[in-house]
């Protein structure tokens, strides 16, 4: 995984791959990069990945759409074949129209990545900032240069992470308490318990997204309604 889809921690896959390939020249290897995707600087062409896979969902276009880059296709056997479709990798009907969304929302993100890069990273760094001064809250995601900015992992002493979610959704405001993928899992952040994060602050860990059409403003409000929020609960935490 490129960066990691609950703290926002980014993996050196490029040093991996050929510590990986040091051990085994022959193995291929894959990176997952849906949360990477346009979100920071990606280098494929040095050859150290063989599969880097992207989500069209993560960049705003729709569900059920995604790309794999591929180094080398001629060392790829397709698990479905028939007719052919996508350079005979694999077959069956191709989603265009979810293709051609993908397509023009990475062309929309591209005429403004720079200016949206940093515009997110100015609201990362007020939320950070604002969130480290509150009372028994503490950041959970690496430094910001291990980091990208748009995933902010935070823990909230003596609130339970999902009573915090739905008081918050309740404002109109829509947080998580981890990965999607884990979402009914409900035991516990297996990444964060792997920092060494156990107890209250494991029970009370959020994770923070933003994305292109949250602004500084909602970010003021957010942070306001989350002090609020946090003061009520704390009243009736029990005893």
């Amino acid at each position: 995984m490129h960066v990691n889809n609950e703290t926002g921690a980014v993996n050196d896959i490029y040093n991996i791959s050929k510590m990986v390939k040091a051990r085994n020249p022959e193995t291929f290897f894959h990176s997952d990069g849906v949360q990477a995707f346009l979100k920071m600087p990606i280098y494929l062409a040095n050859g150290e990945v063989d599969f880097y896979s992207m989500s069209a969902h993560k960049i705003n276009a729709l569900k059920g759409t995604g790309a794999l880059y591929i180094k080398n296709a001629n060392k790829v056997k397709p698990l479905i074949v028939g007719g052919g479709q996508e350079g005979a990798l694999r077959s069956g009907t191709e989603n265009t129209f979810g293709i051609a969304c993908f397509s023009a929302a990475v062309d929309e993100h591209l005429r403004n990545i720079d200016k949206e890069a940093k515009r997110i990273e100015f609201i990362s760094k007020k939320l950070k900032s604002s969130l480290s001064n509150m009372e028994d809250v503490s950041l959970n995601s690496p430094p910001e240069d291990k980091c990208v900015p748009n995933i902010i992992n935070v823990s909230v002493l003596g609130v339970h992470s999902e009573t915090l979610l739905h008081a918050l959704e309740a404002r109109g405001i829509y947080v998580s308490m981890g990965s999607a993928c884990s979402s009914r899992k409900n035991v516990g952040s297996r990444i964060l318990k792997a920092q060494g994060i156990s107890g209250d602050r494991l029970r009370g860990a959020i994770r923070i997204s933003l994305g292109i059409s949250n602004t500084l403003a909602e970010a003021d409000m957010f942070l306001n309604v989350l002090e609020q929020e946090i003061n009520t609960l704390r009243r009736f935490k029990k005893r």
